[in-house]
């Protein structure tokens, strides 16, 4: 069942789902996005520091070797998305 825009909002405020909810994902979606882009900037940071300190070779190789451990991070976080249909084994019903 879909929320149509005009609907009363589904979290209770009583307001239209268009003015309070429409738009805004979900909070723990947000809070681990929030959590990427803050590690994001800090592994960028850190590869702008090595570089400016150490060497330019050593600062792109710290931010490659960061942003690849941040993107397999994001990938991992991520949940399969909710199946529909009859894909789900504890609805088997075994003629009870």
């Amino acid at each position: 069942m879909s929320i149509g825009r005009n609907d009363p909002c589904p979290c209770g405020s009583g307001r239209k789902y268009k003015r309070c909810c429409l738009g805004k994902g979900d909070p723990e979606v947000q809070a681990r996005n929030r959590k990427f882009i803050v590690l994001t900037a800090l592994v960028l940071a850190a590869g702008l520091a090595c570089g400016i300190f150490i060497s330019r070779e050593v600062g792109i190789l710290v931010s490659g070797v960061g942003l690849a451990v941040v993107a397999v991070a994001v990938w991992l976080s991520t949940p399969p998305p909710k199946s529909s249909g009859g894909a789900d084994p504890s609805a088997i019903n075994f003629g009870r």
